[in-house]
């Protein structure tokens, strides 16, 4: 039986596959095993997405079985929550139904393929 925590990160990499779809992506194989070696992307892709013009988005994903800390979740009046810690690169956290909406309509607009690799 598999370990509950692989079961649990799996489940998140199938809704984000489903979420992709959903959303007009054409192409969403979540990695055999978690790793994306075994597509030949990068170790830490899980989910690799690619637009309908062909703009691959590689996506990892992460789930803790205790609930995530409350402080990073942007509240219902706020689009996203801006995290950084001490000497480091400021995040943004959003809803992955907003990041994936937020994608789609860049690729609609033409825009997707000039955004900086690192966004997307």
């Amino acid at each position: 039986m598999s370990h509950p925590n692989k079961v649990r990160s799996r489940v998140l990499e199938k809704e984000v596959e489903q979420l992709a779809i959903e959303q007009g992506f054409v192409d969403t194989n979540r990695c055999y095993n978690s790793t994306g070696e075994s597509i030949g992307l990068p170790a830490n892709v899980d989910v690799p997405v690619t637009s309908l013009k062909g703009t691959k988005i590689p996506l990892q994903c992460k789930r803790q079985k205790k609930r995530f800390s409350q402080r990073y979740i942007p509240e219902d009046n706020i689009h996203a929550q801006v995290v950084r810690g001490d000497r480091q690169e400021a995040y943004a956290i959003l809803r992955l139904n907003d990041y994936m909406h937020m994608l789609w309509l860049l690729e609609k607009a033409g825009l997707l393929e000039e955004l900086p690799q690192a966004i997307l």
